[in-house]
């Protein structure tokens, strides 16, 4: 019914996902583990077989960005490309055989107040390629939670089985790397998924990623091995990472009679990022898409559903023979995702989760099996980030900003486990939820500045 185009490494025409499984329960007695040999093979087998972008697709993660900071503080780097990665202990603990847990938790990555684990990395100025030193780090640090945690690993059989694959995941990073550093979108991270919907001759794209050359030709392949054409192109949302293929899909012969339809098709869109402004004017042409509209091909029919957030003009799509969605830059296969306006993001995660029961099929990262549960984790970790900015405006003894708190005075105590430089991008995220907040009457600005609870939120 579709294929999936995902721009990564490996195959661009196949996903390639990886299944993590947590090894069997250990009994603890007397302050002293003792496991049985059941358990302890188990967890062998899955540090033996777990891949490097494993942990990447399945933990709940929280990637930000802040300029690298030289002798005396001063910012040597005038793009924020310094990337910080946070991983909830309540999400990837789950992912790990429980014999490693302890050694994860010592190990000094984990920042035990916010009961965090935290990873950085600015060694380049591509931020695609400092998000994936975190995610080698955090790789690296699994695997030495492995080898102290996990007795009987010093055959050689296994000692080679190791160094195999450390061979293989260097050389993966490596080829990834080169692809990434040719796509610096903020947060594409592996790539754009682009998927190709349907079952007869005359098919349905949806998306088309940022404009690089192996995606044409990626698509050009499917297509002939599919013996199809494409009629429409269907985009979730304006961001150059989702439109940037469009006209060259437009090129193929195949594609050439294919109608683009977007949301708010002529309305200019601009945005911050990496360092500067990136905008959009949409190319003549396009058709407008409305909630609700249906896009039917043989095999397959996607209903619009409009979720801004994101963006304004952001579309998911309810693929009706599957109960699935693809849920564009809403909810990612891995990470959490961004947006311009969290009040309507957070309203937007409430009526998708609504629309659908089964699979999600994500802009970006690996097919979420259970896309209602995930969607629920994203609205559940907001609220977790609400919880805290509140509890710490009640708490009147470490107020110090006269009428009210001031948003740094909160990020202050809120991300006290993490180092100071990054205060300032997180002042930017305790902000967005302010005004969140303010919009439902829970917060109040006050003339000077400073922000105070409300009755309402007070009780």
């Amino acid at each position: 019914m579709l294929r999936h185009v995902t721009l990564r490494a490996k195959s661009p025409s196949l996903v390639a996902r990886c299944t993590i499984r947590s090894s069997a329960a250990h009994r603890a007695e007397q302050g002293s583990l003792e496991t049985d040999e059941e358990e302890i093979k188990a967890a062998r087998k899955w540090l033996a077989n777990l891949d490097a972008d494993a942990i990447r697709q399945k933990a709940t993660c929280d990637i930000s960005f802040s300029r690298s900071s030289g002798p005396g503080g001063q910012n040597v780097n005038k793009v924020s490309s310094k990337a910080t990665l946070r991983i909830p202990t309540s999400s990837l603990l789950p992912l790990l055989p429980k014999l490693i847990h302890q050694h994860v938790l010592n190990s000094r990555y984990h920042a035990a107040k916010s009961a965090d684990v935290v990873v950085q990395a600015d060694d380049s100025r591509k931020q695609t390629d400092n998000v994936n030193t975190c995610f080698r780090k955090l790789h690296e640090l699994i695997m030495e939670a492995g080898r102290a945690a996990v007795p009987g690993e010093t055959s050689a059989e296994t000692t080679k089985r190791v160094e195999d694959l450390q061979k293989a995941e260097k050389v993966h990073r490596r080829k990834a790397k080169e692809y990434q550093s040719g796509n610096p979108s903020k947060f594409t991270l592996q790539g754009t998924n682009t998927y190709l919907v349907g079952q007869g001759q005359k098919r349905l794209l949806l998306d088309t990623g940022q404009g690089e050359p192996v995606w044409a030709e990626s698509l050009k392949k499917t297509l002939a091995d599919e013996k199809c054409n494409i009629d429409m192109i269907i985009l979730t949302h304006w961001h150059p990472d989702h439109v940037g293929g469009v006209k060259d899909a437009l090129k193929l012969p195949e594609c050439s009679d294919a109608k683009v339809f977007k949301n708010q098709p002529t309305a200019d869109q601009e945005a911050y990022a990496d360092g500067e402004v990136i905008s959009y004017t949409p190319p003549p042409g396009q058709q407008d898409i409305h909630d609700s509209q249906k896009f039917a091909t043989e095999g397959a029919t996607l209903r619009a559903f409009h979720c801004p957030g994101h963006t304004t003009d952001h579309m998911a799509f309810v693929l009706e023979e599957e109960d699935a969605m693809f849920t564009g830059d809403n909810v990612l296969g891995h990470g959490t995702a961004v947006f311009e306006d969290l009040a309507a993001y957070m309203d937007s995660l409430d009526r998708m989760k609504e629309q659908f029961s089964g699979r999600a099929y994500p802009g970006h990262g690996a097919v979420i099996e259970d896309g209602k549960a995930k969607i629920r984790e994203y609205i559940s970790h907001r609220k977790q980030r609400e919880d805290q900015i509140i509890a710490v405006m009640k708490d009147e003894a470490t107020k110090e900003d006269g009428q009210g708190w001031k948003s740094m005075s909160m990020v202050k105590i809120i991300y006290k486990d993490y180092p100071e430089h990054l205060h300032g991008p997180a002042e930017g995220s305790v902000l967005h939820v302010l005004r969140k907040m303010d919009g439902d009457g829970r917060v109040k600005k006050n003339d000077d500045g400073t922000w105070s609870l409300t009755k309402k939120a007070a009780l």
